[in-house]
């Protein structure tokens, strides 16, 4: 998870790499929490923070995973969605209505898009990398 979550860090934040509001460009990984805290401010930032999953507590790749499912199947039922992600229906019917508020935004499908072209970019980097197959 580590390395994934490093190229899900590169994807995010380019080439420019991360930025933080106080204007300090070095930062420490916590990838057991999809984190990256600003070494000057000691502020945590996780890379679904502008998004509409930024409260979500599954992995990346778990929600890229759901919302291809939820896109092809906009009408999917909260018990396909747990049995996919493997979660607890609590958990999936969070998910669900989180997909549902985002493809009801203005642009959101697009969103939802960008965000799963971002995680398999990442996985596309690593592969290419020969570090996963």
């Amino acid at each position: 998870m580590d390395k994934y979550f490093r190229a899900w860090i590169d994807h995010v934040w380019g080439r420019d790499g991360f930025k933080c509001e106080c204007g300090c460009t070095k930062a420490w990984t916590i990838a057991s929490r999809e984190l990256v805290e600003c070494v000057k401010c000691k502020k945590q930032v996780s890379p679904k923070s502008m998004t509409v999953f930024r409260h979500c507590k599954l992995d990346t790749v778990k929600i890229a995973d759901g919302l291809v499912y939820f896109l092809k199947n906009r009408d999917c039922s909260t018990k396909s969605m747990s049995a996919l992600l493997g979660v607890q229906w609590r958990t999936a019917h969070a998910f669900v209505t989180r997909c549902r508020l985002l493809c009801e935004q203005k642009h959101g499908v697009e969103k939802a898009a960008h965000f799963i072209n971002a995680v398999r970019g990442a996985l596309a980097q690593l592969v290419r990398a020969g570090e996963v197959s």
